[in-house]
């Protein structure tokens, strides 16, 4: 990524074919961050751009040294710095800003992730932090595809003085050798340190873990330099057989690109040598001038967007991070993506026409003589003024209280839900029966005593559903789940269940959002339930490359264990996506859909409690359809008499009473009226009506 050729440079010959395959390499891995099915290996493209710079570098170094006996490391430090910061130093600075009108809250990240990046120890900085690389549901960093920037800079940092020192005191032949010996380490290296249950992103930020492909490259360059290839003399036949060789090297790389996953366990056992071995023999036939596949490839628009991979490459990553599909943008991802890479090719054609050309001395722009002595001073600064206003002034921060739209899972790390204390008499479940033994399947087990015990691991998904699991699977269900959980933490939490003696009713694990299940992971988790009664599996729905082979696993699991039931919750979340906030983590309605599939699941597999009747108030009245002795009718018919009795009473009171009433009110109206000059006429039922008084006393 970084070196940007181009036919004026008199120092080296252009490379149309070096083009070709930078703009091929930021395709790649423009879709995979896309999330498109059919690129589930374009994070790959990042290693072509490793053996492109460690080739062209290391020519660059060969030849200046080759004609002065030295390298001139401050120039060479300075050209990279001019070549490299002012774009970087762009986006950096509009990111930060339009990060901190988005999310406010994460302006402390963002403003860490910032300077290591300026720093380039972004990398290292991703590893202190925690930060994964792979598991990207929540909204990541803004600048985390920065890490392969830092790797580069400590590699154009340290390698030209290992290479000016290993020239002069070995000599190329032995420099070769140990370049060599330094990319079979880093191969070594990757190896002992990858764990297939956890996460892998230590390894792949690592520079000492990931720099197999710089070293090839640097290898080749010091056997393939293109400027020595020039001064040969070849046969008739070298081309032909160079471009076929070329043809099946970019072949075999295409086939990375769409068939390798971001988990394959071959990778990090060997794959990355095999793919820097690969593109170095494609960069040997591309570079010979004797070969026609470079030109072949190196048509106009290729070129275009080789010439600008640099600048696409820091853009695409904000982009895609803050257009997300179903979260930011409520646009389907066919139409989303089109959108996205037309964006991310403007703003790559003006970084490069307005910031890279103009900073290198170069381009179409008119700038008065001079001003790069003060434009670089004065770009530096105002990067630096706008990451410490942004992360510091506090004016983009809201506050500990603003929750995370973006993900179900963004307000909790973890919960916990804890059984209530087991009865004293309730049965420890039984071992699974032998895989001979039939299950049912189609019919609910007989009610039990008392609330079974259930046992339910899962991670950010799971979280997200915690109080309608508890309120559904009862006071016996214990729950712990935890964001980014990795296959080797399952294990450990069944296999301490095991270890403890105890016994559950039920086990209900979700597991394979944050990694791809492993044969010997998978065995693993067979063994640690063996005592468990029964066991339920919940496959997966997430936008990652290895969610078929998880749920694949999941699938197989439940076809061949005991006692084993696959509660299909992908199939559920695909047919209510709207219900997701980000194409995996739950909304409460989603919340409440992934409850009651657990619940059904379970209860048709597990004994619960009947449910408790309800009360009724205690009548003397016989239950209807039961007989009646003699005496009871008898009771019951002087009991109704007496009834009937004391309701005649009671009415004859009631109409005495209120013709005493009515009587009072007449003659208390009638002494009112003495004597005044009124008229007295009878009013029908209304004892007395008074007209024309100062009172008509209604």
């Amino acid at each position: 990524m970084h070196l940007i050729s181009r036919p004026a440079d008199s120092r080296f010959p252009y490379l149309p074919g070096i083009d070709a395959l930078r703009a091929l390499a930021v395709l790649a891995v423009f879709f995979y961050h896309a999330g498109v099915d059919w690129m589930p290996g374009g994070f790959l493209g990042v290693d072509l751009f490793f053996v492109i710079s460690g080739y062209l570098i290391t020519s660059l170094l060969l030849r200046e040294f080759r004609r002065g006996g030295h390298v001139r490391l401050g120039r060479f430090w300075l050209r990279r710095a001019r070549r490299l910061l002012p774009a970087v130093g762009v986006m950096i600075a509009v990111t930060m800003v339009v990060g901190a009108i988005v999310e406010p809250d994460r302006v402390d990240q963002m403003r860490g992730d910032a300077i290591a990046s300026l720093a380039y120890f972004a990398n290292w900085h991703f590893v202190y932090a925690d930060v994964s690389y792979f598991d990207q549901f929540q909204r990541p960093s803004l600048f985390t595809h920065l890490w392969s920037l830092s790797v580069e800079e400590q590699f154009y940092l340290f390698w030209p003085l290992v290479f000016a020192a290993g020239m002069k005191l070995f000599g190329r032949g032995r420099l070769l050798l140990g370049v060599l010996a330094g990319a079979a380490a880093s191969v070594a290296l990757a190896w002992i340190l990858f764990d297939p249950t956890g996460d892998a992103s230590r390894v792949y930020y690592g520079t000492d873990t990931h720099a197999v492909g710089l070293l090839a490259g640097v290898a080749l360059a010091l056997v393939w330099s293109p400027i020595e290839l020039r001064r040969r003399r070849t046969g008739p036949l070298v081309g032909p057989i160079l471009d076929v060789v070329g043809v099946l090297a970019l072949g075999l790389i295409v086939l990375s690109f769409v068939n390798v996953n971001d988990y394959d366990l071959g990778l990090w056992h060997g794959g990355y040598l095999w793919l820097a071995l690969v593109t170095a023999l494609l960069i040997a036939v591309v570079v010979h001038p004797a070969a026609r596949l470079g030109n072949i490839l190196g048509q106009a628009p290729v070129l275009w967007l080789g010439l600008r991979s640099y600048s696409f490459y820091l853009w695409h990553w904000p982009v895609l991070v803050l257009t997300r599909p179903g979260v930011d943008v409520d646009l389907p991802t066919e139409l989303l993506i089109p959108l996205q890479l037309a964006l991310v090719l403007l703003l790559s054609e003006l970084s490069y026409r307005y910031v890279e050309l103009p900073f290198r001395g170069q381009g179409d722009v008119k700038l008065p003589a001079g001003w790069l002595r003060v434009a670089r001073p004065a770009l530096i600064v105002g990067v630096l003024a706008i990451v410490a206003f942004v992360g510091w002034s506090g004016l983009f921060a809201s506050g500990k209280d603003r929750l995370y739209a973006a993900s179900a899972a963004a307000t909790a790390e973890k919960a916990v839900v804890v059984a209530k204390p087991e009865p004293k008499a309730t049965p420890e479940a039984q071992p699974k029966p032998e895989a001979s033994e039939p299950t049912q399947t189609n019919t609910s087990p007989p009610p039990a005593d008392h609330p079974p015990r259930i046992y339910a691991f899962g991670d950010s998904v799971m979280i997200g559903a915690k109080e309608q699991l508890a309120a559904r699977l009862g006071p016996g269900f214990s729950m712990n789940a935890e964001v980014g959980r990795q296959a080797d933490q399952f294990v450990a939490l069944v296999e301490q269940l095991k270890r403890e003696g105890r016994t559950p009713n039920a086990v209900i694990i979700q597991m394979g959002n944050n990694g791809p299940l492993y044969g010997e992971f998978m065995e693993a988790i067979q063994k640690a339930t063996s005592n468990v009664g029964e066991l339920f599996l919940i496959n997966d729905h997430a936008p990652v490359s290895w969610i078929d082979e998880s749920n694949a696993a999941i699938e197989e699991a439940g076809e061949d264990w005991p006692n084993t039931t696959v509660i299909d919750w992908a199939s559920a979340a695909a047919a209510h996506e709207d219900l997701l906030w980000d194409g995996i983590h739950l909304k409460p309605a989603a919340a409440v859909l992934y409850a009651n599939l657990v619940n059904q699941a379970v209860r048709e597999k597990v004994a619960f409690p009947p449910p408790p009747k309800p009360r009724r108030r205690a009548s003397s009245k016989p239950q209807a359809g039961a007989a009646a002795t003699p005496a009871e009718r008898r009771a019951a018919a002087a009991a109704k008499a007496r009834r009937e009795a004391k309701a005649k009473r009671d009415a004859k009171a009631k109409r005495e009473a209120a013709a005493g009433s009515e009587r009072e009110d007449w003659e208390r109206r009638l002494e009112m009226n003495r004597g005044a000059d009124d008229q007295v006429v009878d009013a029908g039922n209304d004892p007395v009506a008074v007209v024309g008084g100062p009172d008509d006393g209604r």
